[in-house]
């Protein structure tokens, strides 16, 4: 899937260089009012002393999803050699995971060290409200990704062939990373693939950071794929998470016999063009405006501004996605093969096998073009049916965007792929998760989803191996690896006997991963063991001096994991328990769960007037509050009562067998505190060199947190119904770690070195003051929140 390509001609980088310097120099930031809302230790680092800033290497692995009860039970099975080595020379322990336990939220408490009121990010997804002229709320509630909101963005340095304003990313993390004051400190960081960290635009000179979870794909979305297909009986359409099912019509080709289809892919609008197109009306408007121009210019004027805009409604027309064609042929004397051929790239492919990284060029003017990479797998090649599926275009590594920077500096990214010989994946969630998610409409198995995440694991091992030849620019290198929570996520029901819906046959069924080919049920411990094997490689290194006598090596990870055996819609139980109301029938008859389950979403079914709470995305809970929401009832004195009988009612929510449902709910207050927890109309967030404000609708009034099993169900997240409050997962997404009580979730450290014992467990806050304490950083002059943990020597 990710093999390397021989390096091609260095692109010329003047126009990337000019945003680079506008957008990261110290000189540029030293004068921007953005920094008035940063921490003043950034620029003014804690040291203890001179002395204790010896260079001493830090190596640290961020392992999404590695669990720790699961680590310790595969460690005491000797399935983790390394990882018990490593333990045994150090220590090992249980790492506390954020509250909510969701990756972009638990990577910036890992990366801050402070809580989510600090930073601005408490979920996947997050609720807010459209606003009047007046800027107050109105409407219903609307959920909104928290993986980073599009913008626009004017230029602080023009750049040839591109509009003054171009689009731009907000990251939605607004604190303050360990590693800012490591950099002001004059402590050299590289990191590589770090979730939270899109755009990179504020990155010190001491510091080299390639985004990871956050970067979106070529066309602005976390990740547009597709499955292409000839089935007679497939439809064109959209799967159930977003990806596409197109159909393909193949015609015998002349002369050769093999039939061919084409077809094309779809990339990034062309904002390059509207840009031109608005400017070009503005100018014809700005003119015939001039109240000098004379009768017949006015008369030349009007005509020409009628055409303009007649030519732009047809331009409009056809403003959709761009694209590149391409054609694939079944190769008939080689059964079970396809050849593809996309932008003068010609690849053939077996059934199971995936292409290296293929390149695609948009053309969106004469001097600017987007530059993405892909990949193919074929998932069938016969007589009855051909069909393979099309990764998300990500931003191509060598020639990333001039106007949005994917690593900081913006050429890192291109030294990495220099040093690699070709470009890599850079989709912040690269795994072909979805397609396996709706492999009912897109027939992409698990063997294909094995095969992928290991490919990506290869590719996330050679950048870790080119990071780490590179020692003498870093004392800290920092990456984050995420092959063992999405395979996490989607094998759970094969390795838990108990799920319902787990199948033998299935669990039995082999595929073939990281070198080994092994039955579905053992699909996360084996990825468990190809982590381990490459913490041992790193490990030797260590041990045997490469990187000095002091190296210290970490392994963290954000959160662990839980079988996701069940959902709970949390409307449905609002509902039931009387604080969510059904609007009537149309007749003014009381309607019924069975009127709006399962054909509803966005909380339009909600009777706003009778509703004193709702629930919208994963695991939050909302109160309908006066001067808050817009068809507020609840008074703000009586907030903290209904809270506390909300968290009675759903502690006392109990399964079929008896059990609870739910194990945690907490008040939000008791969770966060800082600026981004409550409402307000204008709080000031970063883009790039600019200060902004904006409204701001503020965290869930209450969190909850599900007993092993359980998880919030799909619906749920977008405000949906089901038929009832308690759903059988039948999914192959059967892992869960996102609104799931913490404590059923933890994660894990281990240290090289060993660790002074505590009164408490170590917590993701910890980990930035300890690295900072390390380097002879005071943490408690910054705003973090844990505590240094004591290494002994």
């Amino acid at each position: 899937m990710f093999h390397r390509e021989a390096a091609g001609p260095r692109p010329q980088r003047a126009l990337h260089t000019a945003l680079c310097l506008a957008l990261v120099s110290g000189a540029a930031l030293a004068s921007d009012p953005a920094l008035a809302s940063e921490p003043a230790l950034v620029s003014e680092p804690a040291l203890v002393s001179e002395a204790s800033r010896a260079p001493a290497k830090t190596i640290l692995l961020g392992i999404d999803g590695l669990d720790h009860a699961l680590t310790e039970q595969l460690m005491a099975e000797g399935r983790l050699p390394n990882l018990k080595r490593l333990a045994e020379g150090g220590s090992f322990s249980a790492l506390d995971t954020s509250y909510p336990a969701q990756s972009p939220v638990s990577w910036a408490v890992f990366n801050t060290g402070t809580n989510p009121g600090m930073f601005g990010v408490a979920g996947f997804v997050a609720r807010y409200f459209l606003r009047d002229e007046s800027g107050r709320s109105t409407g219903t509630p609307l959920p909104r990704a928290m993986l980073g909101d599009a913008t626009e963005l004017e230029l602080p340095t023009p750049i040839e062939g591109l509009p003054n304003t171009v689009p731009y990313e907000i990251n939605p993390m607004q604190g303050t990373n360990w590693w800012s004051h490591l950099d002001a400190a004059g402590v050299r960081v590289m990191g590589v693939q770090i979730a939270s960290t899109f755009p990179p635009d504020h990155e010190g000179p001491n510091t080299k950071l390639l985004s990871g979870l956050g970067l979106k794909d070529i066309g602005g979305s976390p990740g547009s794929w597709s499955v292409a297909t000839d089935n007679v009986w497939s439809l064109s359409k959209r799967t159930g998470s977003g990806g596409k099912i197109t159909k393909l019509y193949f015609e015998n080709s002349s002369g050769s016999g093999h039939p061919q289809a084409r077809s094309e892919l779809y990339g990034p609008r062309n904002w390059v063009a509207a840009a031109e197109w608005d400017a070009r009306l503005a100018n014809a408007r700005a003119l015939l405006a001039d109240t000098d121009a004379s009768s017949f210019q006015r008369s030349v004027l009007t005509r020409t501004l009628t055409a303009l805009e007649e030519r732009h409604a047809a331009w409009l027309e056809t403003d959709g996605p761009m694209s590149v064609p391409y054609r694939v042929t079944v190769q008939r004397d080689a059964p079970g093969s396809a050849e593809f051929e996309i932008a003068d790239q010609r690849i053939t492919l077996g059934v199971g096998e995936w292409s290296g990284p293929l390149r695609v060029r948009f053309e969106m003017s004469a001097t600017h073009s987007e530059h993405g990479i892909l990949y193919l797998h074929l998932i069938s090649c016969d007589d009855d049916e051909v069909r393979f599926y099309v990764s998300p275009i990500q931003h191509d590594p060598q020639q990333p965007p001039t106007h949005l920077p994917i690593s900081s500096p913006p050429t890192f990214a291109s030294e990495l792929a220099e040093a690699l010989g070709g470009p890599f994946p850079t989709l912040g969630w690269a795994a072909p998760t979805n397609a396996y998610k709706d492999e009912r409409d897109t027939e992409f198995d698990a063997a294909a989803f094995m095969s992928g995440v290991s490919e990506l694991f290869d590719a996330r091992t050679d950048l870790l191996d080119a990071g780490l030849e590179r020692a003498s620019e870093w004392d800290v290198y920092y990456q984050v690896f995420s092959a063992v929570d999405r395979v996490s996520h989607m094998s759970f029901r094969e390795f838990d006997s108990q799920h319902p819906a787990h199948d033998v046959e299935r669990a039995a069924q082999v595929v073939r991963a990281f070198g080994e080919s092994f039955a579905q049920a053992d699909a996360i411990p084996q990825t468990y063991a190809a982590l381990d094997r490459l913490v041992g490689q790193v490990l030797e290194r260590v041990e045997a001096g490469e990187f000095g006598p002091d190296a210290l090596l970490v392994v963290a990870s954000d959160h662990g994991f839980q079988s996701f055996r069940h959902g709970v819609n949390l409307n449905n139980l609002l509902l039931e328990q009387g604080y969510l109301a059904l609007k009537p029938k149309p007749d003014g008859s009381p309607s019924t769960l069975a009127d709006v389950a399962n054909n509803s979403s966005l909380l339009n079914y909600a009777d706003w007037s009778r509703t004193s709470a709702y629930s919208m995305g994963l695991g939050k809970i909302f109160l309908n509050l006066k001067g808050r929401e817009p068809q507020g009832i609840v008074d703000e004195s009586e907030a903290g009562a209904l809270v506390e009988a909300i968290r009675a009612s759903m502690l006392r929510a109990l399964s079929d067998d008896g059990t609870p449902l739910i194990t945690s709910v907490e008040a939000r207050e008791s969770l966060f505190h800082g600026p981004w927890v409550s409402a307000s109309a204008g709080l000031a967030y970063t883009v790039a060199h600019e200060t902004r404000s904006r409204p701001w609708d503020g965290f869930a009034d209450v969190f909850v947190g599900f007993a092993p099993g359980y998880r919030i169900a799909w619906n749920a997240t977008m405000g949906g119904l089901d038929n009832s409050a308690v759903i059988v997962n039948e999914n192959n997404w059967s892992g869960g770690h996102v609104s799931v009580d913490p404590s059923h979730v933890r994660g894990v450290l281990f240290s090289s070195r060993a660790l002074q014992a505590t009164e408490r467990s170590p917590n993701l806050l910890d980990i930035g003051p300890t690295i900072l304490a390390r380097y002879g950083l005071d943490p408690a002059r910054t705003e973090m929140e844990g505590h240094a943990l004591s290494l002994q020597d």
